[in-house]
């Protein structure tokens, strides 16, 4: 929701933007939050505030386009010895490879006596991450259940003008894998455009008694596999053994605890 670019960029002593697309390279730096140009390299190097936006070249044939950023964060507005996590940063590249499939994502980590690469790429998507989250010795009992749709809704939302408008049509897509082990271990993860949901969330609570009703319906359906005035299997019953993967795309998702 951008507000993690924003508050990187206030604690940060230096950040650049380098943006290439539409032909052109566009630059820009911040000192702080505020725009201007860095005459050298590095945090320390002479700053004058001002527009900062700079178009420093072209892109070539067949040069690849995109965005990077870097940035030198403040020591100031951490705790003492505080330094950057790089297993966090290596989950989130993970995750993002597994959810937006045939994306290659490359991750260089200097913080060592010697450089580590790595690369994520993962082009089966959910399937491939259900595999991964998968507990080590699980064997599964079922193929991985790819789920897949999509449906319209309509709530308050604000226009570009941040004006409150009502009933504002929304359309949402759903992606779901899932599979069964040996075990009894239960592995459920969300995600809402690509941000992992801690807590799970509404789409969590609608995957689970989606899940509930169909198969106990099935159930009962099914001549044979429910004694006289046996009960169907409950939520707990079918989450055993479960690896899934449940990832939604919507317009303004709310988080919780979001700045």
């Amino acid at each position: 929701h951008g507000v993690g670019a924003s508050a990187v960029n206030a604690l940060s002593r230096r950040f650049d933007v380098t943006v290439r697309r539409g032909g052109k390279i566009h630059t820009m730096s911040f000192r702080h939050g505020v725009p201007g140009t860095f005459d050298g390299d590095g945090p320390e190097a002479p700053f004058r505030a001002g527009p900062g936006l700079q178009v420093i070249g072209a892109v070539k044939r067949r040069q690849r386009t995109g965005t990077s950023i870097r940035y030198w964060y403040d020591p100031r507005y951490f705790e003492v010895g505080a330094t950057l996590d790089a297993e966090a940063v290596r989950m989130k590249l993970r995750n993002t490879a597994f959810l937006v499939p045939g994306v290659s994502y490359l991750l260089r980590d200097h913080t060592g006596a010697e450089p580590v690469e790595e690369r994520f790429h993962y082009p089966n998507g959910l399937t491939d991450m259900v595999d991964f989250l998968a507990p080590a010795g699980d064997r599964p009992v079922s193929g991985i259940l790819m789920v897949s749709g999509e449906g319209t809704y309509r709530e308050n939302a604000a226009d570009a003008n941040g004006v409150m408008q009502a009933n504002v049509p929304r359309r949402a897509e759903v992606e779901l894998a899932f599979r069964w082990g040996t075990g009894y271990e239960r592995t459920v993860e969300c995600f809402t455009n690509t941000i992992r949901n801690a807590h799970g969330g509404t789409h969590r609570k609608g995957f689970e008694r989606a899940l509930t009703r169909t198969l106990a319906d099935a159930v009962r359906n099914a001549r044979g596999l429910l004694k006289a005035k046996e009960d169907p299997p409950t939520l707990d019953d079918i989450l055993e053994g479960m690896t899934a993967v449940v990832h939604v795309r919507i317009p303004d998702p709310q988080f919780t605890s979001q700045t």
